[in-house]
């Protein structure tokens, strides 16, 4: 089974209601679709996968991914679908995992197709999904019809400083005590280990234990030493606060992961930006130790979603609730969800693009696209607004010049 083609399309998918958190306000985002096709589908059938991940939340952009992809198809094209792993391995992929990520992705979707199994089959599965996170921006999470037909876990953004955070924190506990629902708190990486220390005696101050809170993610900010993370595990120990502490921004390595667990600190293991399944995989091979994990939204397409699915059924340590497994249609416009549809057998990830839709989701020209992005005017169709100068986070988080690739 040899792999023909592969096509990178850029695509902006819009959601329903803007969602504004501590990086800025999202309302239509960039998202990297690959169609792979081999020569065993047949019946002019194609594999999919899709890279779904937001800069500044890492340190490269969709045009990134876009350009990785295409870099690699020379040497992909011709390749043993049955050796999957091996078509991960073009170093141009390591400047975006996330392209890594797209690409495990349409190898599964591939291989399930050919043998006729669901690319859950491929794995072994181990559970299948738990309870959903749903995420709340911060126009959402302190109202209180939110948080009584959220469909799933309400999960709170803070990230707005230290005395607006406490009083979100306190709202939430009130909101839950009302609506009789559990929570979760997603700092976005928003404090250093002396204010994150500030935070939590601020709140034994007023008297709010977060009694019904499941877990903090990423309080600290991305670049804290690891020693940080163990002084914060004691703090939560020795407070009294009865909730799990999980990393995310930190989390972007394999050995980051393993320092992580070691101390006991959960992952949240989103799978974009760790490069994909099989990588998360072998990850969980190397610790030797019990370990939690859930599997984290990225605002993907359905397909995308399919696949965080997937990552929830396999992975061993997947047993927190998670915003991987929440319905993709709850977060984006009707003609966005449209553009997707289940496949008619429930071979490889089940979902795919309608064609005709999905076409008038294609940005035609991605280089001008995110020319106009980096350089900070209005691009064509992307609408992401972030709190911070693109241009500038590009060059200090990349490393690179705006125009290293376009």
């Amino acid at each position: 089974m040899r792999i023909t083609n592969i096509e990178p399309y850029l695509v902006g998918l819009e959601l329903k209601i803007p969602f504004r958190f501590a990086y800025g306000t999202f309302r239509v985002v960039p998202r990297v679709f690959v169609r792979l096709e081999t020569d065993a589908i047949g019946d002019g059938g194609f594999a999919w996968g899709e890279a779904a991940i937001d800069f500044p939340f890492i340190d490269y952009d969709m045009y990134d991914v876009y350009d990785a992809i295409r870099k690699s198809t020379a040497s992909i094209v011709g390749s043993d679908l049955n050796e999957r792993g091996d078509l991960l391995l073009s170093p141009f992929l390591d400047v975006a995992p996330a392209a890594r990520c797209a690409l495990n992705m349409a190898a599964d979707d591939a291989l399930g197709r050919v043998r006729g199994i669901s690319s859950a089959e491929l794995y072994g599965v181990k559970r299948e999904p738990g309870a959903a996170l749903r995420s709340l921006g911060f126009d959402e999470s302190g109202r209180i019809d939110t948080w009584a037909n959220v469909q799933g876990i309400p999960k709170i953004k803070l990230g707005q400083g230290v005395p607006a955070d406490i009083n979100a924190l306190t709202v939430a506990e009130q909101l839950s005590v009302q609506t009789k629902r559990r929570y979760a708190v997603d700092f976005n990486a928003s404090y250093s280990i002396e204010q994150i220390r500030l935070f939590i005696q601020q709140l034994q101050d007023i008297g709010c234990s977060c009694a019904n809170c499941i877990m903090w993610e990423q309080p600290l900010e991305p670049s804290v030493p690891i020693s940080d993370w163990e002084q914060l595990v004691q703090l939560i120990k020795f407070s009294g606060l009865n909730l799990i502490l999980v990393a995310d921004e930190s989390f972007i390595t394999a050995e980051a992961g393993r320092d992580l667990v070691r101390i006991g600190v959960g992952l949240n293991y989103k799978i974009q930006k760790f490069g994909g399944i099989l990588a998360a995989v072998d990850l969980e091979a190397q610790i030797d130790r019990p370990m939690q994990s859930f599997i984290g939204g990225t605002i993907p397409s359905p397909l995308g979603r399919a696949y965080d699915r997937l990552a929830s059924r396999v992975l061993v340590s997947a047993n927190l609730p998670g915003d991987g497994t929440s319905d993709a249609n709850e977060y984006l416009s009707r003609r966005c969800g449209a553009a997707f549809s289940l496949s008619h057998r429930d071979f490889g990830l089940g979902v795919e693009p309608v064609e005709d839709t999905f076409k008038r989701l294609i940005i035609e020209d991605p280089i001008e696209e995110f020319r106009r992005i980096r350089t900070g005017k209005t691009p064509s169709r992307i609408d992401m607004q972030l709190n911070v100068s693109y241009l500038d986070s590009y060059r200090e988080l990349s490393g690179r010049d705006i125009g290293w690739n376009l």
